[in-house]
């Protein structure tokens, strides 16, 4: 997982060493826990955007993840990445607009540009 602090208008980084960041969100998904200064703190989930790791790599070894924005073929299509209600991770594609398409089977040809917070305009339709 990863998380966007909706007020800093940034990710949140993930505690890997125990030092600082994020270590967990509680059962109810109501309360997300930090770590900090060897304290931990809660925050209130409402305040945070939490994106899952999809469990596929771009062609770079980059993980991708819910709101991130791939590219295939060198920018030709765009899109943004989103879970289906089957469980299956998908592309809506900007280009060609509304088109849908499974992330895992363009996993290949996939490059991370950016995400859904810091690079809305890359989801801007390109044909207007």
């Amino acid at each position: 997982f990863r998380v966007w602090d909706k007020d800093g208008e940034e990710y949140f980084p993930i505690c890997e060493d125990l030092g600082f960041g994020l270590i967990g969100i509680t059962a109810k998904g109501n309360n997300i826990l930090f770590m900090e200064d060897g304290e931990v703190s809660t925050g209130d989930a409402e305040d945070y955007i939490i994106e899952q790791y999809t469990g596929i790599k771009d062609q770079n070894g980059k993980e991708i993840y819910a709101g991130d924005i791939v590219s295939v073929y060198e920018g030709r299509y765009i899109g943004s990445i989103n879970q289906h209600p089957s469980g299956e991770w998908k592309i809506i594609w900007v280009t060609p607009k509304g088109t849908v398409d499974s992330l895992y089977a363009h996993r290949d040809l996939c490059e991370v540009v950016g995400d859904i917070h810091n690079n809305p305009e890359l989801l801007k339709d390109r044909n207007n």
